[in-house]
């Protein structure tokens, strides 16, 4: 071997050794690359798809989107495209990305995993390969073989050596489900504060930096600068801000990069006004887009008032030194370096100077708690400022002091804190009057849980609230009951819709009464009246009615008796003026009678004419005096009665008188106290009940007759008019016939009316019984229904509540005696009763004048002085007889008057003789009574 191939082999040598080395650090550093990619919290797949390229290039339409359409359309040509692919490597991260337990099973389910849920990312990286573009970027999601979804990041890359064949291709996969999940929530964060941000009181915006463009504004931001929301949508950031556009970018970057920033702009308004504003602007992330959110304070006055303090020291040592507010400087460490007086007049210093030598420690000597001055620096340091801070602070004596704070924190050059300025307002008043409304509040809510009215609010058709007396009213066991349901619900049906329509006429702006009455339906189906009084009011920001209930049933109740009572007393005031008038009638019928009597030729047919006139003359008086007895115009003559020796009394009658069929039973109680009665009215009331019952029965029945001592409380007697709680005596009647509904037992007791047929009866039976025993100071109801017979229930104070009158005594019987020419004056409004007075009078001896009106009475008495006696009819049109009485007595006291009158009842009787009359006639009266009575008093 020569010395060139000795060279050459030597040389050959020393390169397999070289090859040699380089293969073992070669095979080091794959191992430790390997290690590294087994390792690495991120998955690495590592693909042969050698056949991929030509497949991809024989799909190829000549562009992207036509290759995305194409395997959109065809899946089989996209799973042939993945069977091109075959999985050479996964580390171990890449297996629990999806749960797989072996790289075999891994390779095994590896295209399934990738095909079924990620063809539109799969599509998207094949059309990127296929133009040449090697790597590749994409976010998906896949399931694992657990069925978990997990969000991915796929990062493809074919290496530059295997591009040619596309025998390698690498995928980085990164788990970004925390990621994802982190996103929604922020996302989830970001809806509930957008709810804030269009509901502060601050002005805050959204704005893209990119251009400026105003994404999104609240209203207090319309508000302030004067334009409609839609129109600021529709602006840039530049149109407002008078800043150049140049700084405005830079300060939009600044805003994006440096987190949140303080800014001092000047902006125009809608009406081109500028004002100085603070603005606070950082980034934030929504829907993807990088925005910066911005809150803006006017600062304009403040700016004003340091640039005139700027411009006049003086100016501004006046207002420190008289400023109501007080005005600070402070140290970080807490040493007080400046106050006003204000300050110290607040703290209770005699003068700031004292103050500032006094105070080195403002947490511990004017803090109430010195824990607050540490959350005030830390808010200093974060926000720069801190505004309106309520503050508990503590004076020089101890005492305590609410105060209203708002600090600046002032800064080195380098960022450091330098002093901290302040103002402090005394806000103690305005504190304790919120405390005081808080009380306020709880006393109005105590005043409305406690309150006897149901008071309730109802909104929007349903109940919103309703108190502790609206769930006992209407039987909820508690509030939730009745929440939520219309109101509508608890009204009575027949009051539905009229009381509908009176609150959609008030919601429309109408103005209706304040409160009315209606029906309302309990719970448990019980029916009350209810007297409601409802407003219109903002409830919650919206409009609302306030209602208001009392339960009226039992005022109802007893109002309507009282109305009963009340038309019952009009109705005998109507029957006492009818029976006047009907008395001056009869009056003048009966007197003609009586002279056609005496002055026509005796014979069969005169008398028997004349005497069916005056017969019926009788039974018309008979008529107007049960009227009369009705409209208790007819007082009774009382004295101590024994109730049950009454209905026995009757039951002999009754025995006699009633039909057969009917069967009579009595239950008198044996102890039963006197009364103060009338006995012939009250017989005739047992005999007009007993007729009435009759009358109910005609094929026969029952009649039951009771009595009983009873004691009437005070809730019975309240809703009877006209009772008093006290011993009583009860009567009761009770018949088995028909009974009677309730239209009918509304009138039974009024007069003239009838349930019998025309010609039956008159009407009065049980009207008169109404009459007598109100003038018994009594009580009569009737208890009836159809199909259940009537009871009437009649209630009589004992003899202890009512006084004892004497009976009168009987007048002699006398006979009509002659005149002996003395002078009468006849005075009545009606010309008959004169004529027939005059003649009768005449006949019989007497001279006689005659005056039509008061009037006319007083003239012929003035110019005949030797009248001796007057005969007075009470009403006449004109001065009246009650006046004439009057004058006549002033002027003549000795002049002898005979009142007549058809107001025949005893309390105009007593009134004539109070008056001086000596004598009282009731029409209608017979002729021979008149000159009886007439020659008794000129007698006298």
């Amino acid at each position: 071997m020569d010395q060139s191939q000795e060279a050459l082999a030597e040389q050959l040598r020393l390169a397999k050794e070289k090859i040699a080395e380089l293969e073992r650090r070669l095979g080091q550093e794959e191992s430790l690359f390997r290690q590294a990619v087994d390792q690495s919290p991120l998955g690495f797949w590592q693909c042969q798809a050698s056949g991929l390229k030509d497949a991809l290039a024989a799909l190829w339409p000549g562009s992207e989107e036509g290759l995305r359409q194409r395997l959109r359309q065809e899946p089989a040509a996209l799973d042939g495209l993945l069977a091109a692919c075959r999985l050479a490597h996964v580390n171990e991260t890449g297996l629990r990305l999806f749960q797989s337990p072996s790289k075999k099973d891994f390779a095994r389910n590896f295209k399934q995993l990738l095909s079924v849920h990620s063809r539109e990312a799969l599509i998207e990286s094949l059309a990127a390969m296929a133009a040449g573009r090697a790597n590749m970027l994409l976010e998906t999601s896949v399931h694992d073989r657990m069925g978990q979804k997990r969000h991915i990041s796929l990062f493809w890359t074919i290496p530059a050596a295997h591009a040619h064949d596309w025998s390698r291709l690498m995928i980085t996969v990164a788990d970004q489900t925390t990621r994802k999940a982190a996103e929604e929530a922020l996302r989830e964060s970001e809806r509930r504060y957008r709810v804030l941000f269009h509901e502060s009181p601050n002005v805050m915006w959204l704005v893209d930096p990119a251009d400026g463009a105003i994404i999104d504004v609240n209203q207090a931001a319309c508000d302030f600068y004067g334009y409609r929301r839609q129109e600021l949508l529709t602006m840039r950031v530049g149109q407002i801000n008078t800043m150049g556009d140049q700084s405005l970018n830079a300060a939009m970057s600044d805003a994006v990069l440096g987190g949140q920033k303080r800014f001092e702009f000047r902006h125009r308004l809608a009406n081109g006004q500028i004002r100085d504003v603070e603005v606070y602007a950082g980034p934030i992330t929504l829907d993807h887009r990088r925005l910066i959110y911005s809150t803006v304070y006017d600062i304009t006055a403040n700016k004003q008032a340091l640039e005139a303090l700027k411009k006049a020291e003086n100016d501004y040592r006046g207002i420190y030194e008289n400023s109501q507010a007080g005005i600070m400087r402070s140290s970080p460490d807490g040493r007080l370096l400046a106050a006003n007086p204000a300050m110290a007049r607040i703290f209770g210093y005699p003068d700031a100077q004292t103050m500032v030598a006094e105070v080195v420690d403002t947490a511990r000597q004017l803090h109430a708690d010195p824990a607050q001055r540490p959350l005030l620096l830390e808010r200093l340091e974060r926000d720069g400022q801190v505004r309106d801070y309520l503050l508990r602070a503590r004076r020089r004596d101890g005492s305590l002091v609410w105060c209203s704070v708002n600090m600046r924190a002032v800064r080195e050059n380098d960022g450091r804190l330098k002093v901290i300025e302040g103002f402090v307002e005394d806000v103690s008043e305005s504190v304790e009057a919120k405390e005081a409304l808080a009380r306020s509040e709880a006393l109005y809510r105590a005043i409305v849980d406690n309150s006897l009215s149901a008071i309730y609010i109802f909104q929007d058709d349903v109940m919103v609230f309703v108190n502790r007396a609206f769930c006992q009213m209407l039987g909820a066991a508690e509030p939730s009951q009745a929440l939520g349901h219309p109101f509508w619900k608890y009204i009575h049906p027949a009051d539905r819709q009229w009381v509908a329509n009176r609150a959609r006429r008030r919601a429309e702006g109408e103005d209706m009464p304040p409160h009315y009455g209606f029906r309302c339906v309990r719970l448990d189906g019980s029916v009350i009246w209810v007297d409601m009084q409802a407003v219109r009011i903002e409830y919650q920001g919206r409009p609302a009615v306030l209602g208001n209930l009392i339960d009226i049933t039992e005022r109802k109740l007893l109002n309507e008796k009282l109305a009963q009572a009340q038309k019952m007393e009009a109705v005998g005031t109507l029957a006492s003026g009818i029976a006047h008038d009907f008395n001056n009638i009869l009056q003048t019928i009966g007197s003609y009678v009586q002279v056609g009597a005496e002055n026509c030729a005796p014979g069969p047919d005169n008398d028997g004419w004349l005497g069916q006139i005056d017969r019926a003359v009788e039974r018309a008086a008979d008529l107007i005096n049960r009227l009369l007895a009705f409209s208790r115009n007819i007082q009774p003559q009382l004295r101590p009665v024994n109730l049950n020796d009454e209905v026995t009394q009757t039951l002999r009658i009754l025995e006699r008188t009633l039909p057969k069929m009917i069967r009579l039973e009595t239950n008198l109680d044996p102890d039963l106290p006197l009364i103060n009665g009338d006995a012939i009215q009250l017989e005739q009331v047992i005999v007009n009940l007993a007729a009435n019952a009759r009358d109910a029965m005609p094929d026969g029945g029952r009649l039951k007759i009771k009595t009983a001592a009873v004691e009437l409380g005070k809730e019975f007697c309240a809703t009877r008019p006209g009772l008093r709680p006290g011993p009583h005596v009860m009567l009761s009647v009770r018949d088995s016939g028909p009974g009677m509904d309730q239209a009918i037992l509304e009138q039974a007791f009024d007069p003239f009316f009838s349930t019998k047929e025309i010609g039956q009866g008159v009407g009065l039976g049980l009207s008169q019984v109404y009459g007598t025993i109100k003038n018994h100071h009594g009580h009569i109801e009737c208890e009836s229904a159809p199909g259940q017979g009537a009871r009437f229930a009649i209630y009589l104070p004992t003899l202890i509540d009512a006084p004892l009158e004497a009976s009168p005594a009987p007048r002699p019987a006398l006979e009509p005696p002659a005149g002996h020419n003395e002078t009468v004056l006849l005075v009545d409004d009606e010309k008959a009763i004169l004529e027939v007075g005059r003649h009768i009078l005449d006949e019989n001896g007497y001279a006689v004048l005659c005056a039509e009106s008061g009037e006319r009475a007083l003239e012929l008495l003035a110019a005949n002085p030797h009248v001796a006696l007057v005969v007075l009819d009470l009403g006449m049109p004109g001065m009246g007889g009650r006046k004439c009485l009057e004058e006549i007595k002033k002027g003549r006291p000795d002049q002898r008057v005979i009142v007549a009158s058809g107001y025949s009842d005893d309390g105009n009787r007593q009134q004539a003789l109070a008056a001086g009359a000596a004598a009282f006639l009731p029409k209608p009266y017979r002729l021979p009574e008149l000159l009886r009575l007439a020659r008794q008093v000129l007698d006298g």
